[in-house]
């Protein structure tokens, strides 16, 4: 064992710990192994008459995450992007509302009746993904919100009606181009 690891294990207090904790005085003659040389994850095996233990010091510091610690949090993100997004344009169709009447707030109205249900599915896809088969499964109500949010796509009128109206206001708010 090299100096220094020895240093980071005190072995003769461990073995007082170890006898206190199992009440074997054969843990007084252990001896330490370093057994993988890294500086970050050092990994000691223990030994005694009493058996052997392995110890591995976890590295300091912050860890970088992993890959699938990353693609949650992605998957998370864009999630909470997306319902800010629909809550502030039902906000902005509301104030429209508020102000114009609801002929004014007509192309707000129907492009929150094409993005809200779609952004609830892609919202609840995205947390069936995360949990996994847990997540289509009766333990957890995903599927069955999914299948909810999909319906509502449909019985509100089918978006490409709601696409339509979107078009036809904003083709009559600028005059058509003559070449």
């Amino acid at each position: 064992m090299t100096a220094g690891a020895l240093e980071l294990l005190p072995v003769q207090p461990l073995s007082q710990a170890l006898v206190e904790a199992c009440g074997d005085a054969r843990w007084l003659q252990t001896t330490a192994e370093l057994i993988s040389g890294g500086k970050s994850n050092l990994t000691f095996t223990l030994c005694s008459p009493a058996g052997e233990l392995v110890l591995r010091r976890p590295p300091t510091g912050t860890l970088l995450p992993s890959a699938h610690d990353m693609a949650r949090e992605d998957l998370i993100a864009q999630s909470r992007i997306e319902i800010d997004q629909a809550r502030l344009h039902v906000c902005h169709a509301a104030w429209l509302i508020d102000r114009y009447g609801a002929q004014g707030a007509r192309s707000e109205i129907s492009a929150i009746k094409v993005s809200a249900p779609a952004m609830a599915t892609q919202v609840i896809d995205r947390a069936i993904e995360i949990f996994g088969g847990m997540g289509v499964s009766n333990d957890i109500r995903l599927a069955y919100f999914y299948a909810w949010a999909r319906v509502l796509r449909i019985v509100d009128g089918p978006d490409a009606v709601h696409r339509r109206t979107i078009a036809r206001l904003e083709m009559k708010k600028t005059a058509p181009y003559v070449g």
